[in-house]
């Protein structure tokens, strides 16, 4: 595979009490092999808080340059998903709305998983990446900002994120009703409740909020439900909902992983390992030990369903990367 190197400037936007740089060494990229041999990355902006570097995401160096290198290399399969789904052509106002039609056409099997599949998957999780630096760079220039609002968005491999976690307590308004939260769960993995807004091409952290609402939690100031137009970042977004609840245990051993959860937990995966949590689901119930895991039941939207791990539905055993147990909500 061609290594791209990033060969980054330093430049300092501003001095305050926060000080943003770019990085000065020269580094490869160390995630993202699906598209590195073909799209130059490089690292995103530095941010020295308390005295301490905090890198942010990997973003493309060229993002023009880039749209125009994945619309041809996967022109075939963009323009599947611009017809199925009445899409202009990708770019960078429109990338999550491909994201979410790709996904929604691996579930429903109607595309098959294949090196194109994940390779566009993984444009788009650079993309993420690009837009969550850019909310990073705007809140770090207001230079009026709280450690909340900051925190969430930054890697959890982060300095300041983990003195965020440290500091943070969850405070205890009710114990969730996990009987509850299952029979929920049970009842609408494979379908969708429309009392609530619904993300059908991307719906893995709306369901697993409903789930935790009907266990009984209730809205507080950084995660809350109230119409289809008024949700928190935090009840839609696996990184976030990750960030607000915080990990209680991590691993990214599979078997070690199956060992530690627990009916009635919510589960997480960073398939990358890049400091962002991609998914969210929950688990319903566990099983018996099978050759290479403990066996535990799963639900789950995007791709939707109710299923063991040794199902051929379920396909958690080969996911990658890190995996997470989550604090039950509280």
């Amino acid at each position: 595979m061609k290594k791209i190197i990033a060969a980054l400037i330093s430049l300092t936007l501003f001095y305050s009490s926060t000080v943003c740089i770019f990085a000065i060494e020269n580094q490869e990229c160390p995630y993202y092999e699906e598209i590195t041999d073909v799209i130059e990355l490089k690292k995103g902006p530095v941010l020295y808080l308390n005295e301490k570097r905090n890198d942010t995401y990997w973003e493309f160096s060229d993002n023009e340059e880039a749209f125009k290198t994945i619309n041809s290399l996967e022109h075939d399969l963009i323009s599947i998903l611009s017809t199925n789904y009445n899409l202009d052509n990708l770019e960078k106002s429109n990338w999550l709305d491909y994201k979410n039609a790709l996904e929604n056409e691996i579930s429903l099997n109607h595309i098959s998983e294949s090196f194109h599949t994940q390779r566009l998957l993984t444009f788009f999780n650079v993309c993420d990446n690009c837009d969550l630096n850019n909310e990073i760079r705007q809140i770090v220039k207001t230079d009026d900002y709280s450690m909340d609002e900051l925190a969430v968005l930054m890697p959890y491999t982060s300095p300041y994120y983990k003195e965020y976690e440290r500091k943070a307590t969850i405070n205890t308004y009710t114990t969730m009703n996990v009987t509850n939260a299952i029979n929920y769960a049970d009842k609408w993995a494979s379908s969708y409740n429309y009392s609530y807004a619904c993300f059908i091409n991307g719906d893995c952290t709306n369901f697993a909020s409903q789930i935790a609402r009907a266990g009984g939690i209730s809205n507080r100031s950084n995660w809350y439900y109230n119409s289809t137009q008024s949700y928190s970042t935090s009840w839609v977004r696996a990184d976030t909902f990750v960030k607000t609840w915080k990990v209680a245990y991590s691993t990214t051993s599979f078997k070690t992983f199956s060992n530690k959860v627990s009916k009635g937990k919510f589960i997480a995966y960073d398939s990358e390992a890049d400091g962002k949590w991609n998914h969210v689901a929950f688990v319903t119930a566990i099983g018996s030990q099978k050759s290479n895991y403990r066996d535990f039941k799963i639900a789950q939207h995007t791709k939707n369903y109710h299923a063991w791990v040794s199902s051929d539905t379920n396909g958690w055993e080969n996911v990658s990367g890190l995996k997470a147990i989550i604090n039950t909500p509280n």
